[in-house]
């Protein structure tokens, strides 16, 4: 029996899932991803957790067919090469080879957002549509499209990076050096930095929701604030709806999908941004009538689509 090993190493934290051959979760983990102290540290605990858990499964790495990683970088395809990865500050990083050292399997990398979004459009959310594009909400913007039934790596395979088109030229400083881009103005961490920033918060429902300390916030809290009817989350969410939504109306004219997927941590507050989202979408189509709409969804996978798309990118590439 062939298993497999998805990983989902992102900014602030990597998930491991060990699958069988029918994509059953045979094991899971999530560590905190320390970046700071060197990709070779990082793969070191990503392996010695790969190890405790297949023997805690009672598997051998023998039965490993692959490993498919999904990180949140650009990734040079053609060479299986990490190229760059903004949030993680890594650049030019043989993260195959670094892993081989551990394990001699045939080891894939892929951008964490397209994993995910070949997972949904597997299993998930966008299974019923040829095009589709899948946006990750999280320390940054991640995007996966999805054309003709076929994940979509870029003219030259050097993948997309929809996180970092311009919303707002004249907008806050981007880690990549730029300024206004999308994950600037439409991340999680850019929602939390906005709030921090402010000081009408001190008078906002938002400091209850987090024991009135900041470092505690947290993006879904937000969203309970302005459920609550906090003018403050409110007005903050307005302008944050109104962001993503600019971003997404560029993505969709680009790319014309079928179906627009949401994932990320914040998903969990389901309909307070599903449908606000919607509806300021359609306000930014009024003019383009003749244009279909595509929906917003969330996705359907959960966290795990991150680590089964890794694994479906690693069969595919």
């Amino acid at each position: 029996m062939k298993n497999y090993i998805g990983i989902d190493l992102g900014a602030t934290k990597t998930k491991i899932d060990i699958f069988d051959e029918r994509y059953k979760v045979l094991a899971e983990k999530i560590l905190l991803t320390t970046s700071k102290s060197g990709y070779d540290s990082v793969i070191k605990s990503i392996a010695d957790n790969i190890n405790s858990m297949l023997l805690a499964i009672g598997i051998s790495i023998d039965s490993i067919s692959c490993i498919g990683v999904g990180v949140a970088a650009s990734i040079d395809y053609k060479s299986n090469k990490l190229i760059y990865a903004n949030n993680l500050d890594w650049k030019e990083v043989q993260l195959e080879q670094e892993i081989r050292k551990y394990f001699d399997k045939d080891i894939y990398l892929v951008n964490d957002a397209c994993a995910a979004a070949l997972a949904e459009h597997k299993f998930g959310s966008s299974a019923d549509y040829k095009n589709s594009v899948l946006i990750t909400l999280g320390t940054g913007i991640g995007a996966g499209i999805i054309l003709n039934n076929k994940l979509f790596l870029g003219g030259d395979k050097y993948g997309i990076e929809l996180g970092h088109i311009i919303i707002d030229v004249n907008g806050k400083k981007c880690n990549c050096g730029k300024r206004g881009c999308f994950e600037t103005v439409a991340s999680v961490n850019s929602l939390i930095g906005e709030i921090r920033d402010s000081v009408e918060v001190k008078n906002s429902l938002i400091m209850c929701l987090c024991d009135n300390d900041l470092i505690n916030l947290k993006g879904e809290m937000v969203f309970e604030a302005a459920s609550m009817g906090d003018n403050f989350a409110k007005k903050i969410l307005n302008k944050y709806i109104d962001y993503l939504a600019i971003g997404i109306s560029n993505i969709v004219l680009m790319y014309r999908p079928q179906i627009v997927v949401i994932g990320g941590g914040i998903i969990q507050v389901g309909d307070l941004l599903i449908k606000p989202l919607n509806n300021k979408l359609e306000e930014l189509s009024s003019d383009m009538e003749f244009l279909p709409i595509p929906k917003i969804v969330k996705v359907k996978l959960g966290n795990k689509a991150g680590t089964l798309g890794a694994v479906l990118a690693a069969q595919m590439l």
